[in-house]
């Protein structure tokens, strides 16, 4: 859990931070968003937790400001489907890079939020239940698109 308390202050660090140039910022999402995903996977559940303690969550204005950050990204929408698994054209949708960001902050800080705080067992719940639920696609969808982007952009 260390490393992805690590990489999570990391990365939300990045996200209040002023952003360098779109190749960049674009860069260092991909390589942020990666472990990020890789270091969520390998979190457990904790075998015991206190679930009537809620973390301090970002607020709406806080997550705008990241959201608005998202403008120094190489770009903002992709395409997706909510769920690749089912194979459907119907379900085609636009995903939005500024809004995955931003999401990935919010669920992040309200684990680190726990970590502050010294609840280290509902942080590992927090961070385990927000990647499986939400921010996991998130990353993912935004993992895949840059992905794209960098193998487009690279100079071989």
């Amino acid at each position: 859990m260390d490393t992805l308390i690590s990489t999570a202050r990391e990365y939300c660090d990045w996200c209040k931070s002023p952003p360098g140039t779109k190749t960049e910022e674009g860069r260092i999402a991909h390589s942020l968003l990666t472990r990020l995903y890789a270091n969520a996977l390998e979190l457990d559940e904790p075998a015991k937790y206190d679930p009537d303690i809620d973390p301090d969550r970002v607020s709406d204005d806080e997550w705008r400001e990241v959201y608005a950050r998202g403008a120094a990204l190489p770009f903002q929408y992709y395409s997706s489907q909510f769920d690749p698994s089912e194979v459907s054209p119907e379900e085609r949708e636009i995903g939005d890079l500024a809004d995955d960001v931003a999401d990935i902050f919010r669920d992040l800080s309200a684990g680190l939020a726990l970590v502050d705080a010294g609840h280290l067992a509902e942080a590992q719940w927090e961070l385990r239940f927000s990647f499986i639920t939400h921010w996991g696609r998130h990353a993912s969808g935004a993992i895949r698109a840059l992905h794209c982007w960098y193998v487009d952009a690279y100079e071989f």
